[in-house]
């Protein structure tokens, strides 16, 4: 089962044709970036201290829940990145309307980088 966590409905088109349509579910999980800093040294004397963040998201326990339900979390691009789960996907390249506007996405994307382990879970779905 397929869930929408962005703000928008989802059309998922494939080879041109529709083949999902989901309504928002309400919540939409965010990343957040943590910056803690940093100093730098050269020569055993601190220089200055610079900011490297690290991206987390808001609403971990969200998308846990998700996962113990077995079903898959249709997120933004940033979020599902942030995740690199298997049940964290995001919409595909976007489509548009002759006039430009959104109309839906080819697809679904994942981040994790096992495309057998990604297939595996995907066909029990």
């Amino acid at each position: 089962m397929y869930h929408n966590y962005t703000p928008h409905t989802l059309r998922v088109h494939l080879d041109g044709e529709l083949v999902l349509e989901l309504e928002p579910e309400g919540k939409v999980p965010r990343v957040q970036q943590e910056e803690p800093l940093h100093a730098i040294k050269a020569g055993g004397v601190i220089i200055e201290s610079v900011p490297i963040g690290t991206k987390v998201v808001d609403d971990e326990e969200m998308l846990q829940a998700i996962a113990r339900s077995g079903g898959v979390a249709i997120v933004s691009a940033m979020v599902a990145q942030a995740t690199k789960r298997l049940d964290v996907v995001s919409p595909g390249q976007l489509i548009r309307d002759d006039k430009g506007r959104p109309i839906g996405c080819e697809g679904l994307i994942s981040w994790v980088n096992d495309t057998d382990v990604l297939c595996h879970y995907l066909d029990r779905q």
